[in-house]
């Protein structure tokens, strides 16, 4: 009787046909993964694919060219070691806003964004002056070179070299830094936002009384002095209620132009720090 075949033998020739079939499959699919990246390679390098142009727009008082210069670092190197990232499908957009913010603190909102398949936009818009920051003492020079902008947030963004001779110039000590990758005044917090707010309400309440303000120099956190261009000032408290305080002031100044003219221009300062009193101090 014959012997039976273990189960699962195979002979030579069947073994020898797998492995061939297995070679050629592996071939096939290392040629079609070659194929893919090749593919992908001239995609992604494609020049009809590749951000070429960059169009700065709203730059006023930054170089445009700067900025045209930050864009060009972003977009330099590649993904991957494969794609380029000028590519126009995958170009570093938030990159790209980031360092434009700080690059300049004059910069104040960025917007990137492809236009077509080879331009891109990017939109700024800078940060508007307010007040200027002169340092912490009243005696210290406003001269243009020795104060720094402030925007509506309290922010120090650049040296004042003559632009803001007609703002508002603020003395008192800066309350934070916010980028320590600028100088010890640039990108510092001169107040509080909610303080340097109610500092900006006050002064133009005060415009709008026909009292133009053009110092303020915060003495602590319950002393502002605001000084009109006779070189008086009006001290106020900013936890009080600001309207009253305004009102009261108001109605007393009424009343010491009515009752004594001749000293008014005298007046030295005006001390509304207490609720329902108004104190005058005049010069002798």
């Amino acid at each position: 009787m014959p012997l039976n075949r273990k189960r699962g033998y195979r002979s030579p020739k069947f073994a020898l046909r797998r492995r061939k079939r297995l070679i050629l499959i592996s071939l096939v699919s290392l040629l079609g993964v070659l194929f893919l990246l090749a593919l992908a390679w001239f995609t992604f390098h494609a020049d009809g694919l590749q951000l070429t142009r960059v169009d700065i727009t709203g730059a006023q008082d930054v170089s445009d060219t700067e900025l045209r210069n930050v864009v060009a670092h972003e977009l330099g190197g590649t993904y991957l070691l494969m794609i380029p990232r000028t590519f126009t499908f995958l170009y570093p957009r938030q990159d790209i806003e980031s360092a434009v913010l700080l690059h300049d603190l004059r910069v104040r909102t960025v917007v990137a964004q492809r236009v077509g398949l080879q331009n891109l936009s990017v939109a700024i818009t800078e940060r508007m002056p307010v007040a200027r920051w002169c340092g912490v003492h009243l005696a210290s020079s406003t001269s243009p070179g020795n104060c720094y902008l402030v925007d509506n947030e309290g922010l120090i963004f650049v040296r004042d070299l003559g632009k803001g001779s007609s703002l508002v110039a603020l003395f008192s000590p800066r309350a934070s830094s916010t980028l320590s990758k600028f100088s010890s005044e640039i990108g510092m917090v001169v107040m509080t936002k909610e303080s340097f707010g109610q500092a900006q309400q006050i002064w133009s309440t005060l415009e709008g009384l026909q009292l133009p303000v053009s110092r303020l120099h915060v003495v602590n956190d319950r002393e502002w002095r605001f000084y009109v261009p006779d070189g008086w000032y009006i001290s106020l408290d900013p936890l009080n209620d600001l309207e009253e305080t305004l009102n009261d002031v108001i109605a007393a100044l009424e009343a010491k132009k009515r009752d004594a003219s001749e000293r008014i221009t005298k007046l030295k300062y005006i001390d509304a720090r207490f609720a329902g009193k108004v104190v005058f101090q005049f010069e002798e």
